[in-house]
């Protein structure tokens, strides 16, 4: 692991796979790339969001628009040959709130839920990560189904922002 500024770092699986993560949460992976130096990736953007519902959410969505930004002026400038990013990536905040369930929890819901779950995607809908609570009693296999289900269609809309 490559430890960076802010909380970030980068994690090398095997020869080709790298993994940017800011405060140990996957936020990009990206390929292989050709003679880059760590100065290259700063300054890294910085999100600084507050506790509240959605932030991690919206600091990877975020994290990753930057950083796809950050690698296309690197191959504008002639430093690298293409942008590395395999994969778009996107995050949301879902839940179960007096039994309904819910995507992108505000402060609110966030506050009330009985589940609390943040949900990041690539554009293949590959899980990059699942992180989630039970707040008052456990949850079932089928309501993590759900909430899966019900996330896909929204992390698609961020992608296709993401692309345009």
């Amino acid at each position: 692991m490559i430890e960076l500024e802010k909380d970030y770092s980068i994690e090398i699986e095997g020869k080709k796979l790298y993994k940017l993560k800011h405060e140990g949460q996957v936020v990009a992976p990206f390929a292989d790339v050709e003679e880059f130096t760590l100065e290259d990736f700063f300054p890294l953007p910085v999100f600084d969001v507050n506790d509240l519902s959605g932030a991690t959410a919206a600091s990877i969505n975020g994290s990753w628009i930057a950083l796809n930004e950050s690698f296309n002026k690197l191959v504008e400038n002639g430093k690298m040959n293409q942008n590395p990013l395999m994969n778009h990536v996107a995050a949301l905040s879902v839940g179960i709130v007096e039994g309904e369930y819910i995507v992108d929890l505000d402060y609110k819901n966030d506050s009330n839920a009985q589940v609390d779950l943040n949900i990041v995607l690539n554009d293949n809908f590959e899980i990059l990560e699942i992180q989630g609570t039970a707040e008052k009693k456990p949850f079932s296999k089928e309501d993590l189904d759900k909430l899966f289900e019900i996330t896909k269609p929204e992390i698609e809309k961020i992608i296709t922002l993401q692309k345009d």
